[in-house]
C-alpha cells in the first residue's frame, strides 16, 4: 500500500500467492518426475519459485515445471483457480521488471499510473496464458513458456502506452479546433460520436470517460458496472485501441462532432 492509498496489482498478486502456502493445506506440486535439481517429493509453490530462479536449474526442468503448471491450471473449480494464481505468482519477478521498466518511461508517473501499468502488464500476461491454454501451444516448447508470457506482457505495455500517447495527442489537437459559439470540441464528444458510428461500445465509452476524463477509480467503476476489475480494464484497453485506430485512419475526426450531443452517463447518475 502506498502513501496515496493505492494497492498495486502486483502487490495484491504477491499477497494472494503467499496465501497459497500459508493456509492449513499449502498448494504443492509433485516434482520428482520433472528433472534434476528439484525435490523428489512435493514442494510448495513459493519454494518452487525460488528454485526456478536459481541459475543452476536447467531450462528443460524449468519448462517441465511450467508445463505442469499449465496442466494443473486447466483443472476445474477452485483447484484450477489456485494453480492459475500460482502461475502468475511464478512469473511475478519478471512481471515486476517489465512494469518498472515501462513506468520509468512515463515522466510524471504517480501511484495511479504505476498501478495502471501493472494492470496492463497483468492483462497481457493473462491474455497470452489463456490463448496458450486454448490452442495448446505451450506443449510445443515448454522451456519457452515464461519468455512467451513475459513478451506478451511487454507488448501489452508498449501498445497501451503508445495508444495513450496517441489519444493525448488527438485530445490536444481537438482542443484547438474552432467550433461555433466559441465552444470547443471535447474528448467526451468524440466518444459519443465513436459510439454512434459503432466504433466502440457504449460501455467502453463510459469506462474511458469515467476513468480518463473524470478520474473515477477503476474500483468504483467496477462496483457500478459489475464484473471484474480486470475485465473492465481490458475493455477500456480495447476501446482505446479502437479509438486510436479510428483517429489514425480518419474514420473519426473533429468534423464528425456535433455541438449538441447526448452526454455520457456519469457515475453519480448510474444505478449502483
Amino acid at each position: 500500500m502506498t502513501a496515496a492509498g493505492v494497492l498495486y496489482p502486483l502487490e495484491q498478486v504477491a499477497r494472494e500467492f503467499r496465501a497459497l502456502v500459508e493456509r492449513p493445506v499449502p498448494l504443492e506440486m509433485k516434482t520428482a518426475d520433472l528433472g534434476e535439481g528439484l525435490p523428489d517429493g512435493t514442494v510448495d509453490v513459493v519454494a518452487l519459485r525460488a528454485l526456478l530462479l536459481h541459475p543452476a536449474l536447467g531450462h528443460p526442468t524449468r519448462g517441465a515445471v511450467w508445463a505442469r503448471l499449465f496442466e494443473l491450471a486447466g483443472l476445474g473449480g477452485r483447484e484450477g483457480q489456485d494453480w492459475r494464481l500460482a502461475a502468475v505468482g511464478m512469473a511475478l519477478p519478471g512481471l515486476t521488471r517489465v512494469s518498472m521498466r515501462w513506468a520509468q518511461t512515463v515522466k510524471t508517473a504517480g501511484p495511479e499510473d504505476r498501478a495502471e501499468i501493472q494492470m496492463i502488464v497483468l492483462g497481457g500476461f493473462w491474455e497470452q496464458f489463456a490463448a496458450m491454454q486454448e490452442d495448446g501451444t505451450w506443449r510445443r516448447d515448454p522451456a519457452r513458456i515464461p519468455a512467451r508470457l513475459l513478451w506478451a506482457a511487454e507488448r501489452a505495455a508498449r501498445a497501451a502506452l503508445t495508444r495513450a500517447s496517441r489519444v493525448r495527442e488527438a485530445e490536444v489537437e481537438l482542443e484547438h479546433v474552432p467550433a461555433a459559439r466559441d465552444e470547443r470540441v471535447q474528448p467526451e464528444q468524440l466518444l459519443a460520436v465513436a459510439v454512434r458510428k459503432g466504433i466502440i461500445s457504449a460501455k467502453g465509452a463510459r469506462i474511458v470517460a469515467w476513468t480518463r476524463l473524470d478520474g473515477t477509480p477503476m474500483a468504483e467503476v467496477t462496483r457500478l458496472l459489475g464484473g471484474s476489475r480486470e475485465s473492465l480494464f481490458m475493455l477500456r484497453t480495447r476501446t482505446e485501441r479502437k479509438l486510436a485506430g479510428a483517429i489514425a485512419s480518419g474514420r473519426l475526426s473533429s468534423e464528425d462532432v456535433e455541438l449538441n450531443f447526448e452526454r455520457l452517463d456519469r457515475p453519480e447518475n448510474s444505478v449502483s
